[in-house]
């Protein structure tokens, strides 16, 4: 799906853009069908996420340490 979506932006040609998700539809199972679908053709299967600031921040964790660099 991410190949098609990829070659789906890279396309202007309407005919092309139909072609690329309908190929890619094919080799889906018919439940992945429902899925891959509207994330194709760009509407989210669901509007919100529901997740708050602070879940975000939190699966951030702590930030790397900046490597060392030694000055010889």
């Amino acid at each position: 799906m991410v190949r098609t979506s990829t070659q789906v932006a890279g396309t202007s040609s309407r005919l092309a853009k139909t072609r690329l998700i309908a190929d890619c539809l094919r080799r889906l199972d018919a439940d992945e069908v429902a899925i891959a679908l509207p994330c194709l053709s760009g509407e989210l299967r669901q509007g919100k996420l529901a997740l708050g600031y602070a879940t975000l921040q939190s699966c951030l964790g702590t930030p790397a340490a900046a490597p060392s660099t030694r000055s010889e």
